[in-house]
């Protein structure tokens, strides 16, 4: 099941980012740039996506051969994401 994480557990999501990756998934995780952040396990997350609040884009992270999270995406941007999204439409 994928979930959202809380502002103060984004700490959990650092390892993933490449240090010279995207500086917007940075600012996220360091709680500099508005952003929410779903992962596959609460506790312990291997994958990952990082919605950016100002950009209104995504970013991927973590294992990318995650099936269990890949399968879960498309149900859960239909259902979470894009429900969200029309609410500020």
């Amino acid at each position: 099941m994928i979930v959202e994480l809380q502002k103060n557990e984004f700490h959990k999501c650092r390892e993933f980012l490449n240090p010279t990756g995207q500086v917007e998934a940075f600012a996220v995780v360091e709680g500099t740039n508005p952003g929410r952040i779903f992962v596959d396990n609460m506790d312990v997350p291997k994958s990952g996506l990082i919605w950016l609040g100002s950009n209104d884009g995504f970013l991927f992270i973590g294992d990318e051969k995650n099936e269990t999270f890949n399968c879960q995406l498309d149900e859960f941007i239909d259902k979470t994401i894009v429900s969200k999204q029309r609410k500020f439409n």
